[in-house]
């Protein structure tokens, strides 16, 4: 499901984004489909869900930065 967040922290190389719905996200290089991402962007994704019987993880797919008059936050 598409959805909207701003990005917390990142590297380059992976970091997080606190999305809407008050949850953190993995965000991942590999994830991002369009613009460059930098710390404070706003940015939609389609979220996921990983889970194992040891671990789960929120992960951002498909990131997009959102340009200013595409902003929904």
């Amino acid at each position: 499901m598409k959805t909207y967040g701003k990005v917390e922290k990142y590297n380059g190389y992976s970091g997080s984004i606190l999305g809407v719905d008050g949850k953190e996200y993995l965000l991942l290089e590999k994830e991002i489909v369009e613009g460059q991402v930098e710390e404070k962007d706003d940015v939609s994704f389609v979220a996921e869900e990983y889970e194992t019987p040891e671990h789960h993880e929120d992960i951002a797919r498909f990131v997009k930065v959102l340009k200013k008059d595409d902003k929904k936050i």
